[in-house]
């Protein structure tokens, strides 16, 4: 091997320059055949002090957001925002669209020249042999230290290109299979619970209805592998769905990994209606799915209604007793209530009558009465709790009673009611009974369904009814006015508006007979006097 020394002598071969220890003119030697001897080694050097300039200065520089600046490269004076959106190339990409792609139209940055490139290759070169020895001196090292950040982000490059190949694998189980797993530990619980429940609920209907309650678990029974059924067959359609899914996921990572391919050799539409027929398909899969789920979901509070259903029609077909009379109080009709001729002048009348709220021969039930308290009033006393009520009502007319807490004012709404068993003496009524009870009855649902009560709607008697009831500067000042959604048991409203809701309710029914439980107790003495007015002593006096 031949070394070149010569102080005077410098070779270039193919754009490298490789400069000897003694310095002086250069001679450029155009190719490797200039070397009959073979080419030219790496010659030794004193390493040159390091440039004060850091390697990494210009890439560096890109993280700016915007550079302005004129160097020779585009790339040079690009931008964060101009690197990573590719604008740096829009000039160059102009000039090729004006003119013709020649060898002039593309040019390098100096920064990736074979010179500026060269010089930092021999200087690494120079301080190994000085740190080890021309004998002991390796290449590849200092080419490993030549390339290092580029082999490094290569790898970390190759790392996260190996992560989004198997990313959509990784999202089926992070939801799909995730979320199965979660029902699996909620609901499969419930498996353990179902035969005892069952056999509770089996015990427990029979006790109540008799045998006939044995007609609902049947039908229990017939959905049962109805269900199941359905439930098989969603799963078929969702693993099915799921495998079209994975189909899917695999194919645009195919596509987006093979992109540059892809547009070289125009298979775009290809591509495009391949991925748009397996879209359908999934799509065609998850609807069904769907339908069928929705089915199966129906079935679920649907069976338990036709069960009720089908029980107590064929119970009340039977002519069974509803409930056993021993077990449970029932308002049920005295003889006494239904053997008395209507006065057809009368809207209301009692001659001499009693009432208790126990039947007069349940004085040997084995069934302790329970309390039912009620504003005040406990129903546990075997002796009459109204004795001797005499009264005739005429149509037209206003009935008004008074008395203290506990005198038995709600007694006789509530044996007018039928509430209470009549003891002895009569009771007639002519016509329909609208109740507002103390404590306003309310249910989750708007102002106006409350007021409606499943009634239709008329315009001008619902505003006749709001007028009369002093609704109308409540429902100006509620969000949708009456369509606000009022909570369960009206929480979202005061207890003189959820007892003109309940009051404007029973006006608007158009009974005949209408029985009000203390309407004003909850209500100012202004509002009040609205009411009675406006509402008592006119709209229903119509």
């Amino acid at each position: 091997m031949k070394r070149y020394s010569s102080s005077k002598e410098k070779q270039t071969v193919e754009g490298v320059s490789f400069k000897h220890r003694g310095g002086g003119t250069d001679e450029s030697l155009p190719d490797m055949r200039a070397f009959p001897e073979g080419p030219p080694v790496l010659d030794y050097r004193e390493p040159e002090p390091s440039p004060k300039k850091h390697k990494y200065q210009q890439s560096m520089k890109t993280l700016i957001p915007f550079r302005f600046g004129s160097h020779s490269h585009p790339l040079d004076d690009a931008g964060f925002f101009s690197f990573t959106t590719f604008a740096w190339m829009t000039p160059m990409m102009w000039r090729i669209f004006k003119d013709r792609l020649d060898e002039d139209s593309l040019f390098l940055s100096p920064h990736d020249g074979a010179h500026v490139n060269g010089e930092r290759f021999q200087r690494l070169w120079d301080e190994e042999v000085a740190r080890v020895g021309v004998e002991k001196a390796s290449l590849p090292k200092v080419l490993m230290r030549f390339q290092k950040t580029r082999f490094i982000v290569s790898f970390l490059a190759s790392v996260l290109f190996a992560f989004t190949v198997f990313i959509g694998p990784m999202i089926n189980v992070l939801t799909s299979d995730g979320y199965r797993l979660f029902e699996a530990v909620i609901f499969g619980t419930f498996l353990l619970c179902v035969p005892v429940l069952l056999i509770i609920c089996i015990i427990y209907s029979c006790f109540i209805l008799g045998y006939t309650a044995l007609i609902g678990v049947l039908i229990y029974l017939v959905f049962l592998p109805i269900q199941f059924f359905v439930g098989r067959l969603t799963s078929v359609y969702r693993r099915r769905a799921v495998s079209v899914t994975d189909r899917r996921v695999r194919t645009m990572n195919e596509i987006l990994t093979c992109i540059k391919l892809i547009k070289m050799y125009a298979w775009e539409e290809s591509f495009e209606k391949t991925m748009t027929d397996i879209r359908k398909k999934e799509m065609l899969l998850l609807q069904k799915a769907g339908y069928v789920q929705s089915l199966n979901a129906s079935l679920t509070t649907i069976v338990p209604t036709i069960a009720s259903i089908v029980t107590f029609i064929v119970h009340t077909a039977l002519q069974f007793p509803l409930l056993p009379s021993t077990k449970i109080m029932l308002v049920q009709n005295p003889e006494g209530y239904l053997k008395q001729d209507k006065n057809m002048n009368a809207a209301l009348a009692m001659v001499k009558a009693s009432f208790s709220w126990r039947r007069p021969n349940d004085t040997n039930d084995k069934v302790a009465p329970q309390d039912l308290s009620q504003n005040g009033i406990h129903h546990a006393d075997h002796h009459p709790a109204l004795r001797n009520i005499s009264f005739s009502l005429s149509k037209g007319s206003l009935l008004g009673v008074c008395g203290n807490v506990g005198s038995g004012k709600t007694s006789l709404i509530s044996s007018i009611l039928e509430q209470m068993h009549l003891v002895n003496g009569s009771v007639s009524a002519n016509g329909t009974f609208a109740y507002v009870s103390q404590q306003a009855w309310i249910f989750h649902g708007t102002v106006r369904d409350n007021i409606l009560m499943g009634e239709s709607f008329d315009q001008s008697r619902y505003a006749s009814v709001i007028h009369a009831c002093s609704l109308k500067p409540d429902l100006a000042i509620l969000p949708y006015g009456d369509q606000t959604e009022i909570g369960e048991r009206g929480i979202n409203l005061s207890g003189g508006q959820k007892q003109r809701v309940s009051l404007a309710r029973a006006v608007y029914s158009n009974r005949d007979i209408f029985l009000l439980d203390d309407p004003l107790s909850a209500v100012d003495a202004h509002v009040g006097k609205h009411i009675f007015e406006e509402c008592i002593k006119k709209e229903l006096k119509g």
